[in-house]
């Protein structure tokens, strides 16, 4: 990102603030904000069994402790660290946000980009055990170190949001110099509690200097007349990626569904049985599907005085041809085995 945008966006931030020096004011003049730190949690562990060569494994995948807070009453901040992440310890947010006007708000620091839909590969919200093929190889790192902006335009039934982030592109806890800023944007149309569309574009050159161009669009549908809530999501992605002389032109599809049904048990809140297909290949091939996959699974949910507690039931069905996924990590890799997971999520 040339210097001369870096200036521009940063004069535009100083006279939103100035120009609302009334309002920043008033707020500050509300009662007392409460400025105690919140504290929360998410634990994931699991075992897996690979039905391709019989091995299992025990694996806590997640392990993540956040703390969030207000400074006043139009400046917060969220702190998020991973002990476990597949054993590794990982800072996952460091950052500042600012509401200088209503609608409005500046996230500062290490932080979620606005390119992923944020509940799909959550720890704390996803409905499956892993990820979705385009999320896990194809989206990027979902966090980065940049200046993120939303503003929200309130209606009465269908609410717009516009956000877009300027960030170094080399993903978490790598705060490099570059002459090559990386960028997103996404427009979201309606809310999670009837229908939610969006589209959405990145672009930016990550840690391995590999430049990334990203397209996507997504949708939900929800609707609580067939059982106590049944939930459809599409998202669609396409990347080119360049590396020295080679372009890489892919293309990938998530399909899932679930639905919530409460119970009467003392000891189960709900049962939601869940299913996806997703797909992912290159455009250049014949058939642009090289790796698919089929899965099924049941969450019971429990009652709980945490936020939530819920065991997973996962089962993996992958239609891929090992010739032609040599670029995501070989055709002999465990991301290409038939598994069974079995998952407990804590959300404290």
């Amino acid at each position: 990102m040339k210097k001369s945008a870096l200036i521009s966006l940063f004069s535009v931030i100083c006279v939103v603030l100035t120009a609302q020096d009334t309002d920043v004011r008033e707020l500050n003049s509300e009662a007392q904000v409460d400025t105690r730190p919140q504290f929360r949690g998410t634990l994931r562990t699991k075992y897996e069994y690979s039905f391709n060569d019989n091995l299992g494994r025990f694996n806590v995948r997640n392990a993540r402790i956040s703390a969030s807070g207000n400074a006043n009453s139009w400046i917060s901040y969220a702190l998020q660290i991973d002990l476990n992440d597949e054993g590794r310890f990982q800072i996952l947010d460091a950052d500042v946000q600012l509401t200088p006007i209503k609608n409005l708000t500046l996230r500062f620091g290490q932080t979620f980009l606005p390119f992923i839909p944020r509940h799909i590969i959550t720890p704390g919200t996803m409905i499956f055990a892993n990820r979705s093929l385009i999320h896990k190889y194809m989206s990027g790192a979902s966090r980065d170190v940049g200046l993120i902006a939303n503003y929200q335009f309130l209606t009465d039934d269908f609410p717009i949001n516009l956000s877009a982030a300027l960030f170094n592109g080399a993903g978490t806890n790598n705060p490099r110099w570059t002459d090559h800023k990386g960028c997103a944007f996404r427009l979201m149309f309606g809310s999670m509690d009837n229908f939610q569309t969006s589209l959405r574009t990145s672009y930016f050159t990550d840690r391995d200097q590999v430049k990334n161009e990203l397209y996507a669009a997504d949708l939900c549908y929800f609707n609580d007349n067939f059982g106590d809530g049944f939930t459809f999501e599409a998202e669609i992605l396409r990347g080119t990626y360049r590396a020295f002389d080679q372009t890489l032109q892919k293309l990938g599809y998530n399909l899932q569904v679930s639905n919530v049904f409460k119970t009467e048990n003392q000891l189960l809140k709900y049962l939601e049985p869940v299913a996806r297909w997703d797909m992912m290949g290159e455009i250049n091939h014949a058939d642009i599907s090289d790796a698919n996959r089929l899965t099924v699974g049941l969450n019971l949910g429990f009652h709980q005085v945490v936020r939530r507690t819920e065991l997973r039931l996962n089962y993996e069905r992958y239609f891929v041809d090992k010739n032609d996924v040599e670029f995501y990590f070989g055709p002999e890799s465990f991301a290409w085995h038939d598994k069974i997971t079995l998952e407990l999520l804590l959300n404290f």
